[in-house]
């Protein structure tokens, strides 16, 4: 059965949660605030203050497409990244499963960053032709980019938190154990 946009926003929503074992998927909602509230208030601000984007409206449009296609390949990376991690469930059931919760919240603020990005390049060209109401227009683009710049520190944070529940502890502290050691003394032996 395909996903719709209403069960990827609630993914999304349940991704700004405490991902890790024996924590219960507490809400984040620190994390749910700062995304979205931060927006919003630009979005106000910009609004009450009459700011407009329309001389950068080109710079918006061509920069939110881009960013909407790395989002696409960054989500196809996540895949990747989660069948491996799949392959591997049935070795490491439990201590694997924050890592694979982390890889899917990724998985899902990638996709509502793409959406957030078509939304706001739609919004860029409503302001580069000048549709009325042009405050709204703009007020919408400033809270849009603000939110899809968020969205993306919150996939570089949470695909990093992925990639540290994913390393095993004894390579970690092995890994930790030779970097501290002294390196031996090099001697030189000449033959003759």
């Amino acid at each position: 059965m395909p996903m719709g946009p209403a069960e990827l926003f609630l993914r999304h929503w349940e991704g700004l949660a405490d991902l890790r074992n024996h924590r219960g998927g507490a809400p984040d909602w620190w994390s749910r605030g700062f995304l979205y509230g931060i927006p919003v208030a630009l979005a106000a601000v910009a609004f009450w203050r009459h700011w407009s984007v329309a001389t950068v409206a080109d710079a918006l449009i061509g920069g939110f497409a881009l960013l909407g296609g790395v989002l696409i390949a960054v989500f196809a990376q996540i895949a990747a990244w989660r069948s491996r991690l799949d392959e591997r469930a049935g070795r490491r059931p439990a201590s694997e499963a924050p890592a694979r919760r982390s890889v899917d919240a990724a998985a899902a603020h990638a996709l509502v960053g793409v959406i957030a990005c078509c939304a706001a390049t739609a919004v860029a060209v409503f302001v580069k032709a000048g549709l009325a109401p042009t405050r709204l227009w703009n007020s919408l683009a400033v809270g849009l980019g603000a939110y899809v710049l968020l969205l993306v520190v919150l996939i570089v944070n949470t695909v990093f938190e992925g990639y540290e529940a994913n390393v095993d502890p004894a390579v970690r502290e092995a890994d930790d154990e030779l970097q501290r050691r002294e390196p031996p003394e090099l001697t030189v032996r000449h033959t003759a």
